[in-house]
């Protein structure tokens, strides 16, 4: 994998920190409710998506790519025009599929009575997606892929700051026309409405991007092309190719994404009503779920390029350095996940009371299993892809089915029983990474000869993090009373990040070569000069 596909990946990995953010955000301007329409809309898209549209320009990427190393410039043309042809026509038939078949089964199956229009937008976003994702398999094709990766970037921030925007806008509509017909949720629906809209402008700005780009990229034919080959090159042959290509992977993705279905349907049947329904999807996902993912994301983006260079060690046969390599990027998953872990715990009350008034006890009990989830799903999330990228797909296909029937059995267990709905669903999530976390930490030293070295890597940062909880407890009740929720919350998070950072260099926890990996490792590397431990 080169260093420009790298790039692209962690473009769109960082581009996920942006969409777990606005989920926070827009939770706050549209409501529990709201957030709880929203997340079932784009759960109808996002699964279409993974089967249909997910990772389809990679697939294609790399036939054009190989094509271009052989010198067939006509070649690869011929295989992005007979692609976009299929992702044009699989855009607009299932595009029109999810705006009406949606729309029925939101309003009648899932009793969104007040939302099922939404999903009417979500076609067009679709069919706009699968048009510029062909420009996005045809970058790639020709060593553009950062222009791919940046393209998500654009999406996302785009309908983050315009949705926010439009969403004040048409929700003061919404709040005439909710008191006008006497029901609530109209004004959260009319929200939504604009942030969806600011989807499609982003949809459209990302495919005229793709589109510039793609026209500014040109290259001459080869005059020594073999005939042969165009042959071959028509749409069946393409449309057999890019779906035998991404069979496994998409079988992989389905599968990482049925305990989403799992978990919104076994909710689902725990509610009498639609509204009451989507106002604790939307607590759940705006007050734990969602901040959890962003320090995920963080750590996983960070130990993600130590990741690629494990493999590439083991690919050229150097065992010593894979394990180093592996055993960094796994060093670095713990620090992020402990310091996200104890940042939670330690302000987790004053976190939860500026999220929500109403709930705000209940969500702090909640998050005691959330910082153990944090921990565990950075590592799995790491080893997985590790395991993926080393040909390991199908054993890692096979811990997801077992973790995710185990997962769907506990969480409906629980849920029968006199647990509460939100503490059955934060304790079998935590055993679906548990599970995967061992799992995928046992293949990785089987199969692929990998070590870890528990003290360091593991044991001195949890120490080191339950030392800085146990001290921003104290703090943050000392403090919160004379500078309010706000100012605590962001003294004690730079207040504990130096003291983590500090006590870790004291026990000679950093390695030189992941710092070159961790952001502000100039400093971090002057520091533990000064201090004479690096």
């Amino acid at each position: 994998m080169n260093q420009s596909i790298v790039k692209k990946l962690q473009m769109e990995y960082f581009s996920l920190v942006i969409l777990f953010l606005s989920c926070i955000i827009f939770r706050i301007q549209v409501g529990d409710i709201g957030i709880g329409y929203l997340l079932t809309t784009y759960l109808f898209y996002e699964l279409l998506w993974v089967i249909f549209g997910k990772n389809v320009s990679d697939t294609v990427g790399r036939i054009i790519r190989v094509k271009y190393q052989k010198g067939k410039t006509k070649s690869a043309r011929l295989v992005w025009k007979y692609s976009f042809a299929m992702q044009f026509v699989t855009g607009l038939i299932v595009g029109v599929a999810l705006a009406i078949g949606g729309a029925g089964i939101i309003s009648k199956g899932l009793g969104f009575t007040h939302s099922y229009f939404l999903i009417w937008v979500m076609g067009p976003i679709f069919f706009i997606r699968m048009v510029s994702e062909s420009y996005a398999g045809y970058l790639s094709g020709k060593s553009y892929e950062m222009a791919a990766g940046f393209s998500s970037i654009i999406r996302y921030t785009i309908v983050l700051v315009m949705g926010v925007m439009l969403s004040s806008a048409v929700k003061e509509y919404g709040k005439k026309v909710a008191a006008l017909l006497k029901q609530e949720d109209f004004a959260s629906v009319y929200g939504n409405l604009g942030i969806l809209i600011s989807a499609v402008v982003a949809e459209i700005v990302v495919l005229v991007f793709l589109m510039i780009i793609r026209l500014a990229v040109k290259r001459k034919s080869s005059e020594y092309e073999d005939d042969y080959y165009q042959r071959n090159d028509n749409n069946g042959n393409v449309l057999t190719i890019v779906w035998k290509r991404r069979f496994v992977e998409g079988i992989n993705l389905f599968v990482m994404f049925s305990p989403i279905v799992i978990l919104y349907m076994s909710l689902k049947k725990q509610y009498d009503t639609g509204l009451a329904f989507a106002s604790d999807l939307g607590l759940m996902v705006g007050t734990i779920a969602a901040p959890c993912a962003l320090f995920i994301m963080m750590g996983f983006l960070v130990s993600f390029p130590l990741g690629i260079k494990t493999v590439r060690f083991v690919k050229r046969k150097e065992m010593r350095q894979a394990r180093i390599s592996f055993q960094a990027g796994f060093h670095i998953c713990v620090m992020y996940g402990v310091f996200g872990a104890a940042l939670l715990l330690g302000e987790g009350t004053i976190f939860s009371s500026m999220l929500t008034e109403e709930y705000a006890a209940q969500i702090n009990s909640l998050y005691t299993y959330a910082a153990f989830i944090i921990i565990t799903a950075t590592l799995a999330f790491y080893m997985l892809r590790v395991l993926i990228m080393n040909g390991q797909a199908l054993l890692g296909l096979v811990v997801e089915v077992i973790s995710t029937v185990i997962f769907g059995v506990l969480l409906n267990v629980f849920i029968k029983g006199s647990m509460s709905v939100m503490m059955a669903v934060m304790i079998s999530v935590l055993a679906y990474f548990v599970i995967q976390t061992l799992a995928y930490t046992a293949l990785v030293i089987v199969r692929l000869d990998m070590q870890i070295d528990p003290l360091n890597s593991f044991f001195i940062p949890a120490f080191v993090g339950a030392i800085c909880c146990a001290l921003n407890l104290l703090l943050s009740r000392l403090i919160s009373p004379h500078l309010g929720n706000i100012f605590t919350l962001i003294f004690c998070s730079i207040e504990m990040l130096v003291v983590y950072v500090l006590i870790l260099l004291l026990f000679r926890n950093f390695k030189d070569y992941e710092l070159e990996y961790i952001p502000g490792n100039k400093l971090i590397y002057a520091l533990g000069q000064m201090l004479h431990v690096l």
